[in-house]
């Protein structure tokens, strides 16, 4: 069976550090990229072919990248916190 391609958004702080950890730990997901500020999304998950992209990130980008995630066809795992009511409607 095909391992999982996985793409971590966030990658530098806690909660993605701790993803990438996990990630690399599993026999059935492969890490294909590591995205932080000031890096471009798009380019990643097209470069990468990531079927998924796990965002760690925060409330003020979350949205902005969940549109990005869709819009390149992969499934996003958003485990950013704070995001609006009016956000979550969208």
């Amino acid at each position: 069976m095909a391992k999982i391609r996985v793409l971590v958004n966030g990658a530098k702080g806690k909660m993605g550090q701790e993803t990438v950890k996990a990630i690399k730990q599993e026999t059935d997901l492969e890490l294909v990229g590591q995205v932080d500020l000031g890096e471009n999304l798009t380019k990643t998950i097209q470069a990468s072919r990531a079927e998924v992209v796990v965002d760690f990130t925060n409330p003020q980008s979350a949205m902005e990248n969940i549109k990005t995630i869709l819009t390149n066809g992969v499934h996003g795992v958003i485990g950013t916190t704070g995001i609006s009511e009016e956000n979550l409607k969208e």
